[in-house]
């Protein structure tokens, strides 16, 4: 499965990126639509983003994905990965990415924003050990400053919680 801030991110269905935040949605009647068989076919290396759906290679175990509880590690990181990136994106769009880059060196993180060929930025990707430094020791109050941005708010609350 691909990374949790990839066009498709979820374990259990097939939504994507583009889905987040739509509120005409009806969550109560949400399916687990994954099953082993198509996710084994669309994995096709070469395949494009929205055929693959997040299928990056076939799965290891015939097991029915309704049973499939990821464990509380792996669900930290992939929510950590999102929350960060989130952060990231907040900051390429407030335009204070060599303020996230310093807080995140002062919280002991490494943290790049690039420039790719066709002028989109790409944000560094944190492994496990800088993504538990990143939320232990970044100083979110410090990049929010100015702002009242509920989008940093939001993160800020799940960040702490």
């Amino acid at each position: 499965l691909n990374a949790a801030n990839s066009s498709f991110f979820c374990i259990w269905c097939w939504c994507s990126k583009e889905n987040i935040g739509e509120l005409n949605y009806d969550y109560n009647h949400w399916e687990i639509e994954r099953t082993y068989d198509e996710c084994s076919t669309r994995c096709k290396r070469g395949a494009s983003t929205a055929h693959r759906r997040g299928s990056k290679d076939k799965p290891l175990l015939n097991i029915d994905f309704k049973k499939v509880i990821p464990d509380t590690l792996h669900l930290f990181l992939r929510t950590s990965e999102l929350l960060i990136y989130n952060l990231g994106e907040w900051a390429i769009d407030a335009k204070k990415t060599s303020e996230f880059t310093e807080l995140a060196a002062a919280a002991g993180v490494i943290y790049r924003f690039d420039e790719d060929r066709d002028g989109k930025i790409k944000m560094s990707e944190v492994d496990g050990k800088e993504g538990e430094k990143l939320l232990r020791n970044f100083n979110l109050d410090k990049l929010q400053q100015g702002y009242k941005d509920v989008k940093v708010k939001d993160i800020k609350f799940l960040w702490k919680t």
